[in-house]
């Protein structure tokens, strides 16, 4: 899960180069043309998800304390299991 850092602490840590850079294993692109009708719904509806009940609670799902409560309020709100609710967000950090 993604955590909140602050932009200062980043930009020193590239400048005295303490990340390594590799590749991510898990990312991958999508050509728009050649995915199916369906494959385009469900990543719309996932999308409005996101936009509707995820981006609202933003700051709280970067906090550690906390996360899973409002992870399983919004699958609560939304019928999801917390799970795919993780899901989308992963998904929303790696594209």
């Amino acid at each position: 899960m993604p955590k909140k850092e602050l932009y200062s602490s980043l930009v020193t840590d590239i400048e005295q180069k303490e990340w390594l850079i590799f590749s991510d294993s898990f990312a991958r692109a999508v050509v728009e043309e050649e995915l199916t009708e369906v494959q385009i719904q469900k990543r719309n509806a996932d999308w409005e998800i996101i936009q509707t009940y995820c981006l609202e609670h933003m700051n709280n799902l970067l906090q550690k304390n906390g996360r899973e409560i409002n992870i399983k309020e919004i699958a609560e709100e939304v019928n999801f299991t917390p799970t795919k609710v993780k899901k989308l967000l992963s998904r929303l950090y790696s594209e």
